[in-house]
């Protein structure tokens, strides 16, 4: 917890020379991780601020505390196996009446719009729908 608490005051005084400790920027690799991680996999989880996470990482980047490629790699690796994780759920919940429930609350047309963006366009739709806001 007092690692945590260093890094939140190193942020907030803008100390990045404290931030370059290895150790520290183990500990935030593994927050942004975990957060992307929960934040693209679970949907409880979904409020968490990811987007957020990704602008101070380029920041971090940015003054030299992190490396551009293993960040690339490890926040990628992040939301992809989130996004697995949130495919995963959905084959496994997809059918159970809870969901069917939660769908059957949902006005008709929004069920059959994206049912037929779905068919028009296939993955390409789940891809821009992971990038574009309104889709």
């Amino acid at each position: 917890m007092a690692v945590i608490q260093d890094i939140i005051a190193a942020l907030w005084q803008h100390d990045f020379a404290a931030l370059a400790d290895p150790h520290i920027v183990s500990v935030v690799y593994f927050v942004m991780f975990a957060t992307l991680f929960l934040e693209n996999g679970l949907l409880p989880a979904s409020f968490l601020p990811g987007d957020s996470l990704l602008i101070l990482a380029g920041a971090l980047i940015a003054q030299g505390v992190m490396d551009f490629l293993p960040t690339i790699a490890i926040l990628t690796a992040a939301a992809s196996l989130g996004c697995w994780l949130s495919y995963i759920q959905g084959r496994w919940l997809g059918n159970t009446n809870t969901v069917k429930g939660w769908l059957a609350q949902l006005p008709a047309k929004y069920h059959q719009r994206a049912t037929c963006m779905f068919d028009r366009h296939g993955l390409l739709a789940l891809l821009a729908g992971r990038f574009l806001a309104f889709v």
